[in-house]
């Protein structure tokens, strides 16, 4: 038996509970609180009590408020830790890394980002927030509350979200036009925020130029675009869907790295690859219900690179059926004209007229040059990688060449529209059509 009065565990007197939440916080940081402390008890729940622990009494930004009213504002005004804060949380987490009987440079960074939030941090609280924002300075934009409440939706033609890289410093010497190049966003995070883009014509609701922003769980509605050398974005359990066109795409010796994320509903590909543009998927990502294939690149790229088992592209062909119907002077009984036609998912672009025409298009440029005299020979179907050596050969690159036009006495008669599918077209029937 119990005596009368006792209780049904050890209690641990209140400063030592404060002592070990201010110990456990300082470490592990926002994270660490938002997961195992603010929940607990009352008196640790506050955003305030958190500024006195982490850093050193230094308020984080909310938006909106009266010191931050737009999410814009609050990316230009937010403010660090204090330097005996940030050395602070720097010596617990090596102490308790030693206790554990681990290095100092293994942390237990599951989502793959600071998330101390000792550096600028701005919350965005739930609500729709109407305005383009540009990431100038590396700072860690996180949205309160559950997932989608924090909202973030630009208009016009801009993107939504863009990490320009276009902060500048002080003036300096070398080969910058008398300019040092200083914190420009390159580091930045994002983390549990909804980002769309009002206009629908609109391509991409987040654009990166530059540097390697991380997201983390993140909905990404209306497209990634990620352009640019050096330039080399990661997102982790994120969802890409519902873009106008491609939902990832990856250009100019960009690089992107998807882990645990979804690609989803996009009007095009789910990821499109070009010039140079590379991209890593990992974890349990998936590629999936798009309109097109779920990889396309040019023959300059290597494609995606997958690690791990958990990567999931879908079927290794689409298949697509359509009916054409014939004039009203075609026989009886014959009245419809069925295809099916079957395309690779995960599909590389011909050296030559097919890339050409992917990356410039057929109008009005096709036209013009074509009424000009070039040819668009479409000279790849010879095309041997083992003989080239390589994925890309610069000599076949051109794909269309300049002759003169020939002189004709009598006007050129019209071509017949060219079938676009024929290439792939693998069962050609008639069927009757009710």
């Amino acid at each position: 038996g119990r005596p009368p009065g006792a209780s049904g565990g050890m209690e641990l007197p209140e400063d030592l509970v404060e002592r070990i939440a201010e110990i456990c916080v300082r470490a592990g940081g926002l994270k660490e609180w938002c997961r195992s402390w603010r929940g607990t008890c009352r008196r640790f729940s506050s955003l305030r009590w958190f500024a006195e622990v982490a850093r050193g009494g230094v308020p984080l930004d909310v938006v909106p408020s009266d010191r931050c009213p737009t999410v814009q504002l609050g990316v230009s005004r937010a403010r660090s830790a204090t330097e005996d804060a940030v050395a602070r949380a720097a010596a617990t987490r090596r102490a308790l890394s030693r206790i554990a009987g681990r290095s100092d440079d293994d942390h237990d960074d599951d989502d793959g980002w600071d998330a101390l939030g000792t550096g600028p941090t701005v919350m965005v609280t739930p609500g729709v927030h109407r305005e383009n924002v540009r990431l100038t300075r590396t700072c860690a934009l996180i949205g309160w509350g559950s997932r989608g409440s924090a909202v973030i939706e630009g208009s016009g033609w801009e993107p939504a979200l863009a990490f320009a890289g276009l902060g500048m410093s002080e003036r300096g010497t070398g080969d910058t036009m008398g300019w040092s190049i200083g914190d420009t966003g390159e580091r930045s995070v994002a983390c549990n925020l909804s980002i769309r883009s009002r206009n629908r014509a609109q391509a991409f609701a987040v654009s990166v130029v530059n540097g390697a922003p991380k997201f983390v769980r993140c909905d990404l509605r209306g497209g990634l675009l990620v352009l640019g050398w050096k330039t080399s974005p990661a997102a982790l359990a994120c969802v890409v869907r519902d873009g106008r066109g491609s939902g990832v795409k990856v250009t100019d010796h960009g690089e992107v790295r998807l882990e645990g994320c979804v690609v989803e509903r996009c009007g095009t590909h789910g990821l499109l690859l070009e010039r140079g543009g590379r991209a890593v998927l990992a974890g349990r990502t998936v590629v999936r219900d798009n309109d097109a294939e779920a990889v396309l690149h040019t023959p300059d790229t290597r494609g995606v690179t997958l690690e791990g088992e958990g990567v999931d592209l879908g079927p290794p062909a689409i298949v697509r059926v359509g009916v054409r119907r014939y004039d009203s002077d075609d026989e009886e009984g014959d009245s419809g004209h069925v295809s099916v036609v079957v395309r690779p998912n995960v599909r590389r672009l011909r050296v030559g007229a097919e890339t050409l025409e992917h990356l410039h298009g057929r109008a009005p440029d096709h036209a013009w040059l074509e009424r000009g005299g070039f040819v668009f020979d479409g000279g790849d179907e010879d095309y041997d990688e083992e003989e080239t050596g390589s994925d890309y050969d610069e000599d076949d690159d051109e794909g269309v060449s300049a002759v003169r036009p020939a002189l004709r006495s009598e006007p050129r008669e019209p071509k017949p529209p060219e079938n676009r599918t024929a290439p792939y077209v693998v069962c050609d029937t008639h069927a009757h059509v009710a």
